[in-house]
């Protein structure tokens, strides 16, 4: 499974401000703080195939400590994405 840094993220970011970055921390986590260009979906709520991604796309997951997103990333893999990256755990 692929990982990048925080720095990395923010530098495709910066090139790409379309980049699908999902959240997968609880609600109240996101709304403490969070990447402006990511959408929250709690890891309990996550339906890969429900979120209208090109499954041949990047699709960067975060959350606190890079648990989370792991297991998110396990999920998209299952439902046929073929580029789920973590973003390795760093503050937000």
């Amino acid at each position: 499974m692929k990982t990048i840094s925080p720095i990395e993220l923010q530098t495709i970011l910066a090139a790409q401000r379309s980049a699908a970055v999902i959240d997968v921390r609880t609600s109240v986590e996101f709304d403490e703080v969070h990447v402006p260009q990511a959408r929250s979906v709690p890891l309990d709520e996550l339906k890969p195939g429900a979120l209208q991604l090109a499954s041949d796309q990047p699709v960067y997951l975060l959350c606190r400590s890079g648990q989370r997103a792991t297991k998110a990333a396990e999920k998209f893999a299952k439902e046929g994405f073929a580029q789920p990256i973590v973003i390795e755990a760093a503050s937000i």
